[in-house]
């Protein structure tokens, strides 16, 4: 084996650091489908499911936040983009998996409202995002 020596003066170590990727979850099984707002039923809003899974050899655990995009047309999706408004933290053993599910409607308090809005002639887009930038595919419907 090797010996480090250090002696008085300016010292330099040239050390090849390789980034050790974290694992993330796979996302699979996406689907989006437009109902009426039961809050404002001029207007439609998004079901959204996605099944995550575990796919590494231990233990993960990341924040997860719903996004979404929205446009009048598929190549102006991308125009106005956010978050929803909810996140959420899970933890999956390996080789496990969560079916999440985002119902558009939903009630707070005996008040009805809606995650998102369709207007008419518009794109929508969800898809669930973790801090460390890793995305499911993108759920779309147009109204």
């Amino acid at each position: 084996m090797a010996s480090i020596v250090l002696v008085e003066g300016n010292n330099v170590l040239n050390v090849q650091m390789v980034s050790i990727a974290a694992p993330a979850f796979t996302f699979s099984n996406v689907t989006a489908e437009a109902v009426i707002c039961q809050a404002a039923t001029v207007w439609d809003t998004v079901n959204f499911g996605c099944l995550i899974t575990n796919p590494a050899g231990q233990p993960i655990t990341r924040r997860l936040k719903v996004m979404w995009a929205y446009g009048d047309t598929a190549d102006m999706i991308k125009k106005f983009t956010g978050e929803v408004g909810i996140s959420f933290e899970l933890t999956l053993a390996p080789g496990g998996y969560y079916d999440y599910y985002l119902a558009g409607n939903y009630q707070e308090a005996g008040e009805q409202y809606c995650h998102t809005l369709v207007a008419v002639k518009n794109f929508v887009c969800l898809w669930l995002e973790d801090e460390e930038g890793n995305k499911s595919p993108e759920g779309c419907v147009m109204r």
